[in-house]
C-alpha cells in the first residue's frame, strides 16, 4: 500500500476553525456582559498589570535577572492580578493567561 493511498482527499487536509468556536466565543462574551465586564478593557488592564511586574522585574534585578526568572515572578503575580478578580474570572485569568502573558512581557524585557 502506497502512502497517497493512505492520505485523506484534499479538502480535508486543510484546518478549518470549528464550528462550534463561534458559539462558545459568543456564549462567553454574553455571560461576562451580564456580569457587566468587558472583555477588551479587561484584557487590556491585565496586559497592562504583567507589563508593569515584568518593568519592575527589570528594575530590580537590573543586569543579573533573565528570561527565566522573570516569567516565574510574573507568572506569580499574574496569578495574584487575577486572584483580585475573584471567582471563576479570576481562577482563570490567573490559571489560564498568567504564564503565556508573562513569557511575552519577560521575551519583550530579556530579548535573545
Amino acid at each position: 500500500m502506497s502512502w497517497k493511498k493512505l492520505k485523506p482527499p484534499k479538502k480535508y487536509r486543510k484546518f478549518t476553525k470549528p464550528k462550534w468556536a463561534k458559539d462558545v466565543q459568543e456564549s462567553v462574551s454574553n455571560e461576562f456582559a451580564k456580569l457587566g465586564i468587558d472583555i477588551n478593557t479587561l484584557d487590556d488592564s491585565f496586559n497592562n498589570k504583567v507589563n508593569d511586574l515584568a518593568a519592575a522585574y527589570k528594575n530590580e534585578k537590573g543586569a543579573s535577572g533573565d528570561y527565566d526568572d522573570c516569567v516565574t515572578v510574573v507568572a506569580a503575580g499574574a496569578a495574584a492580578a487575577g486572584a483580585a478578580y475573584g471567582g471563576p474570572l479570576g481562577a482563570a485569568l490567573g490559571a489560564g493567561a498568567g504564564v503565556p502573558s508573562a513569557r511575552i512581557a519577560c521575551r519583550r524585557i530579556f530579548p535573545e
